[in-house]
């Protein structure tokens, strides 16, 4: 007997239609790592439909906006949120969809390559937060980091380069996944190769949207170093 991860249903072993996925290392031209899900996960033909469906929203989704930013012509903050439209439905529907880090995981490496090839369209794309609370104390020195990523000033941390880095990493272990996001994005665009295995760990954290950017990070510093 087999039984389906998500909604529990049961069949004989080799039924039609049933899919098994099995954890590993996801592979790319960029970088290699060790997907979302642990263990197999198995899934009856109609929870596996309704995930391929997903797949082939979000990849659908990420091909328009990048067709947006490359040829719309638009002014840039109407094109960031033309994309923005685009992207964040769709990202949304997956995580309210899928839910579980199983379905995420899967989800993420399907889509992984699309989301490498077209990086560029992340860069405009940013979920609304209703605040920066977090269990860590809110910074007030202005010559840290975690100041300016707790009020979502991502390029003032960029500017301090390399010096930044030891304290962004430090903001991993924020509660608020919104600094987290914004953390991995900074290391990102900083380069420092420190930082590769911290964001390495970070591809196989819980939530969807911060493996995301973490992939991002890492081929942005290795396109650097």
């Amino acid at each position: 007997m087999v039984q389906c991860t998500r909604c529990q249903k049961t069949s004989l072993t080799g039924s039609a239609g049933w899919q098994t996925y099995s954890g590993g290392v996801v592979k790319s031209p960029v970088i290699s790592y060790v997907s979302g899900y642990a263990e197999p996960v198995t899934y009856c033909p109609e929870c596996n439909r309704e995930l391929l469906n997903l797949v082939n929203e979000y990849t659908s989704a990420i091909l328009q906006a990048y067709n947006v930013k490359r040829n719309s012509g638009l002014p840039p903050e109407k094109m960031r949120e033309e994309i923005n439209n685009i992207i964040l439905p769709i990202r949304r529907k997956v995580f309210e969809t899928a839910g579980k880090d199983f379905d995420n995981g899967v989800i993420m490496d399907m889509t992984f390559p699309y989301v490498m090839q077209y990086s560029e369209v992340f860069d405009l794309v940013r979920d609304p937060s209703p605040g920066r609370f977090s269990q860590v104390q809110l910074e007030t020195d202005q010559s840290n980091p975690a100041y300016w990523i707790q009020r979502g000033q991502i390029r003032k941390c960029i500017k301090m380069g390399s010096k930044a880095v030891i304290p962004l990493i430090e903001v991993l272990k924020d509660s608020n996944n919104e600094n987290r996001k914004d953390a991995i994005e900074a290391l990102g665009k900083i380069g420092d190769p420190r930082a590769i295995q911290t964001l390495t760990e970070a591809l196989n954290d819980k939530d969807y949207y911060l493996r995301e950017s973490a992939a991002k990070a890492l081929k942005m510093i290795k396109s650097k170093n």
